[in-house]
């Protein structure tokens, strides 16, 4: 349903097979412990819109919280399909004993999330929003405002790292190993403890929860075909995962070729990119606790940085950064990456 609606020229297609597993609860483990409730809108007998309406069990347990979310939200601009929609989903939230109503978000933080209000003119990152500016303001016209922002950063690979994070990186710690992948049989052991991990550091992060194994597994196999071993790096000490990098090509302009669709042919337009893009994207990256301060993380920078200009790498896109996540951002200035966009978690009271 979403193209049939009008999208701008910088619009990426989801892809519409993982789209349609993402909402079958026999395969997103999330329905589990979300309550959810997915509405179309439909205008003179078309399809005019969609939303989702999401509670997130386990998340507003493990944060004491009693949230509600909207995502996917698709209209096509329009104010009165868009009110329709919200205003159901607040209805439902209610009824439901949520007492505010927050997004976009989806069943996890590994979802995409967020409004787009600036930076309109570049194509989304894979697993990120894109809307035109029309529809925040729609939005902030039924009451709703802003409750955090996600920044992205984009930076050029340097030939050289500075020279600050190669005395950093020469200073790690006696112990720590970096690790290095060449191939994903390498590279599948690695993803649980990584995970685990992100697990740990991430729990005080903005709807956050932690993810159990058999969701760690299913993230992996989400996203497996895209990876590209040599762009994920870890480190190690006393044989325990202490920090994770990982990064992939940006494969946006090769979903939007194939139109979304992987057959018969549109992968081929996906291979290709995940080959030849000059674009990297930093998914996520994790130290623990005990590591932080020790170099770590400028390490697994300089080893990454390595792979991409090996590969002719030329620039370097941050994913999704909370603005008030102190600590990442300061390592993410601190490499001279700067602001191109941001995306807005808005939210409204259900009193």
């Amino acid at each position: 349903m979403p193209d049939r609606l009008p999208h701008p020229p910088q619009w990426v297609p989801p892809i519409y097979s993982d789209d349609m597993a993402f909402f079958d609860s026999e395969k997103n483990l999330a329905f589990r412990y979300c309550s959810v409730r997915l509405l179309l809108a439909y205008r003179n007998g078309k399809p005019a819109g969609r939303i989702a309406g999401i509670i997130n069990h386990r998340a507003n347990s493990f944060r004491n919280e009693r949230y509600a979310r909207f995502g996917f939200l698709e209209a096509g601009d329009d104010p009165d399909v868009v009110s329709a929609l919200v205003s159901e989903i607040e209805s439902w939230a209610r009824a439901m004993g949520a007492d505010s109503l927050i997004g976009p978000m989806g069943f996890t933080d590994q979802d995409p999330q967020g409004m787009l209000v600036e930076g309109f003119d570049t194509m989304p990152l894979i697993a990120t929003n894109y809307n035109s500016p029309a529809l925040p303001l729609i939005l902030e016209g039924l009451g709703y405002s802003r409750k955090v922002d996600y920044i992205c950063y984009r930076v050029d690979i340097p030939d050289r790292m500075p020279e600050s994070h190669r005395r950093i990186a020469e200073r790690v710690g006696r112990g720590f190993r970096l690790l290095e992948f060449r191939k994903k049989s390498e590279l599948r052991p690695f993803i649980r403890p990584a995970l685990s991990l992100m697990n740990e550091t991430y729990s005080g992060l903005h709807g956050f929860a932690p993810l159990d194994p058999e969701e760690m597994d299913a993230l992996a196999a989400r996203y497996m075909s895209f990876l590209e071993p040599e762009l994920i790096k870890g480190v190690e000490k006393d044989g325990r995962v202490v920090g994770f990098l990982i990064a992939m090509p940006d494969i946006s302009p090769g979903i939007k070729r194939a139109r979304g669709r992987l057959f018969p042919f549109g992968f081929l337009h996906i291979l290709r990119e995940l080959k030849r893009s000059s674009d990297l994207v930093l998914l996520l990256v994790g130290v623990h606790e005990d590591a932080r301060g020790r170099g770590v993380d400028a390490l697994m920078a300089m080893a990454l940085y390595e792979s991409a200009r090996r590969r002719g790498m030329e620039r370097a896109f941050f994913h999704q950064e909370l603005e008030d996540n102190r600590l990442v951002t300061t390592e993410t200035l601190r490499v001279g990456a700067v602001p191109y966009k941001r995306a807005r978690i808005y939210q409204k009271p259900l009193g």
